[in-house]
């Protein structure tokens, strides 16, 4: 997991506006337990406040099992405040529990993002899964703290043949477009 999250970071290092590392810890209820799932990611912010992100990271249920997951989501922030932004997220997560059990779960989030520092910030979102396969579904409660990292220089000064190369043969990684 951690090889695809360096593969997945070095690939959209300069994607979109700015970047921000984050880690992320989600409480959820599937069953009589309350589990938490922590996870690290990169997200990529662009000029018209829309964003995108990669993430990984894992959770142990009651019963000692490990459950690995990868995410992968859109979404929109919205200026509040100086200081605050809304922001709403569509996030598909896959997670294997190394047993071959596979789980997968859309989730819609809803939450806010507040401004610490020039370049940290928390987020808390709410959020309810409306496709379950292989899992409970159960609301989620995410706690996040991300690290600013900067702009894209290097994307956006890229020549206009690169980027078509590029588009043309790297279409698959989605982040590069």
């Amino acid at each position: 997991m951690v090889f695809l999250f360096c593969l997945f970071q070095s690939v959209v290092l300069f994607a979109g506006h700015a970047t921000f590392y984050d880690y992320k810890i989600d409480l959820f209820k599937p069953n009589s337990t309350v589990l938490l799932s922590h996870k690290v990611g990169v997200q990529h912010v662009f000029s018209d406040l829309s964003f995108r992100l990669f993430s990984i990271g894992g959770y142990r249920t009651y019963d000692n099992y490990r459950h690995g997951i990868l995410n992968v989501g859109y979404g929109r922030y919205w200026d509040i405040h100086n200081n605050y932004k809304f922001m709403g997220m569509v996030l598909f997560e896959s997670g294997y529990d190394f047993s071959s059990s596979f789980s997968f779960k859309s989730i819609l989030q809803l939450g806010f993002m507040r401004r610490l520092s020039s370049r940290l910030s928390s987020q808390l979102l709410l959020g309810t899964p409306f496709l379950s396969v292989n899992q409970k579904s159960s609301f989620i409660v995410t706690l996040g703290l991300n690290y600013f990292y900067g702009s894209g220089i290097a994307y956006r000064e890229s020549s206009d043949m690169l980027k078509n190369v590029k588009k043309k043969f790297l279409w698959f990684l989605w982040f590069n477009d």
